[in-house]
């Protein structure tokens, strides 16, 4: 991951998604990680990845970012 931050910078999503063993959990149940545990440190990561992602899309289309 640090090799490829450091060759495409502006190809990388600044939050990273740590390994999370709620996501073993929630799987085993059949749920989401959202349904299974919202304030886990893996649900927020993807929280905060989802944002990035939407602003840079809302950027490039020329979109209001909120």
């Amino acid at each position: 991951a640090e090799e490829v931050q450091r060759n495409f910078p502006e190809a990388v999503f600044s939050p990273r998604i740590e390994r999370d063993p709620k996501f073993v959990e929630a799987s085993s149940f059949g749920k989401a990680l959202y349904e299974y545990d919202l304030s886990s440190p893996g649900a927020w990561d993807y929280l905060l990845f989802t944002r990035e992602v939407l602003r840079d899309v809302r950027k490039q289309v020329g979109a209001q970012v909120v």
